[in-house]
């Protein structure tokens, strides 16, 4: 949807596959690489009239996903630089999240 609506920003943004089971060598090789255990998933490194980027942590809507110490770490550092940080439950209050910040553009 994102890369319909705003083609001039598909630059800007990814996803960070860190989620999902893994075995130990590919857990190493990612880490080796910069992998951060905590980082957000998905990161749209365009600045707003309010924050420098955004940066959206999904978990799942059933309540088993839990942010973690890490992830709680990781935003709030990154909320201290001027970037916003959420947390979505469902692909709909992401991209409503997403819709908010790009009006501040």
């Amino acid at each position: 949807m994102l890369r319909a609506l705003k083609p001039e920003l598909n630059d800007f943004w990814c996803a960070i596959p860190n989620g999902g089971k893994r075995d130990i060598k590919e857990a190493v090789r990612i880490k080796k690489e910069g992998g951060k255990k905590g980082w957000p998933d998905f990161q749209f490194l365009y600045p707003n009239k309010m924050h420098c980027g955004l940066l959206i942590e999904f978990k799942r809507p059933d309540g088993k996903g839990k942010v973690s110490p890490d992830q709680k770490r990781i935003m709030s550092s990154l909320e201290k630089v001027g970037y916003r940080c959420e947390i979505a439950l469902t692909k709909s209050q992401a991209w409503s999240i997403l819709e908010e910040y790009l009006s501040l553009c």
